[in-house]
């Protein structure tokens, strides 16, 4: 007997979309699942909907509260959920018809995972599509702990609708519920892979993401963002030095960096001036790890420059380098 899935889908104003998103799941080749939907306090059309979904299958279920965010209504449905695995779902997005069998086949294999993830097809208004995913085999805690950096580095970790958890590694990790623009998945996952052992990747695309609007740089750049990213690299500096000597300094710097430069890049977009952005920076936290010239000319990447330059008190290069690669972008 197939073993049951919860699918947690937070719904607000999605209106018709979320029709199509869930025939989609209705439509699994992989039955045995039940299908939370969080009506997050949406208005009255697309909270109706919600009900009328629910009617038409028994293993959809749907629980109205007010309006708190996502992380508030994920949070509900891991404390609802009854299954032996979680899953997650966004209402604009879709699931390949194989998605829940081929998750559960990947987290079954061998001595069994703690994580599935698959790779996702981004779909943008103009029918671009890109397609994001690695493949991924970490069988042990050792392996896993020595690769943490590379694999957050990789991306895959960087949402939870393409990942398959089992609902015993979950236990009491929530979603921060402070964070409403951005990087709760990121957090929420770091937090989850320091107790897994075990973990797998597809870059396979069973999992649809639509980018519905070409993102405008005010959109792209909240200023409540800034607080998700701090607490994101403050999270990883922490746990770097926690395995720091069993992981790869390399792919570290790599990953620290890049929280470092996308701290910056969004500094410098939501209009901070040069000794603001200094300050901001400087509440970041790293390991200062030794790191000279010529470790900086053997990696040659844009991240390890700006942990380079934050390390060796150079922010006025990292200002710069940060304005002229934004500028380089633009144009």
């Amino acid at each position: 007997m197939q073993e049951l899935i919860s699918i947690i889908m937070p719904v607000y104003n999605t209106g018709d979309i979320l029709v199509d998103t869930v025939n989609s799941i209705k439509n699994q080749t992989f039955k045995n699942f039940e299908l939370i939907i969080i009506d997050d306090g949406s208005e009255k059309e697309t909270a109706n909907l919600c009900d009328s979904l629910s009617n038409s299958d028994d293993r959809i279920r749907v629980i109205h509260k007010k309006n708190e965010g996502a992380c508030a209504a994920r949070n509900l449905g891991i404390k609802e959920a009854k299954g032996k695995f979680i899953t997650f779902c966004d209402h604009d997005d879709t699931y390949d018809t194989r998605l829940l069998d081929e998750e559960v086949r990947l987290i079954n294999t061998k001595n069994c995972f703690d994580l599935a993830i698959v790779g996702a097809l981004h779909i943008y208004d103009d029918n671009k599509e890109i397609r994001f995913g690695e493949n991924i085999a970490v069988y042990n805690k050792k392996q896993l702990e020595k690769n943490i950096p590379k694999i957050i580095s990789s991306g895959i970790l960087g949402t939870v609708w393409n990942v398959l958890y089992r609902r015993e590694l979950i236990g009491e990790t929530r979603f921060n519920e402070k964070l409403k623009k951005g990087h709760e998945d990121i957090i929420f996952n770091i937090e989850i892979i320091q107790k897994a052992k075990s973990l797998i990747a597809t870059k396979q695309c069973f999992y649809n993401h639509y980018i519905r609007k070409s993102m405008s740089t005010s959109a792209a750049f909240h200023p409540e963002t800034i607080e998700g990213l701090k607490i994101a690299n403050n999270i990883i500096y922490k746990m770097c030095i926690d395995l720091y000597e069993k992981i790869n300094k390399l792919d570290y710097i790599n990953l620290q960096g890049e929280y470092i430069r996308t701290y910056a890049t969004y500094l410098l977009h939501l209009g901070y001036s040069y000794s603001e952005f200094k300050n901001q920076l400087s509440e970041l936290k790293y390991i200062p790890e030794k790191f000279g010239l010529i470790q900086l000319i053997k990696c040659r990447n844009k991240n390890t420059l700006c942990f380079y330059c934050l390390k060796n008190n150079n922010v006025t290069v990292l200002y710069f380098l940060i304005l002229l690669n934004t500028y380089l972008k633009g144009r």
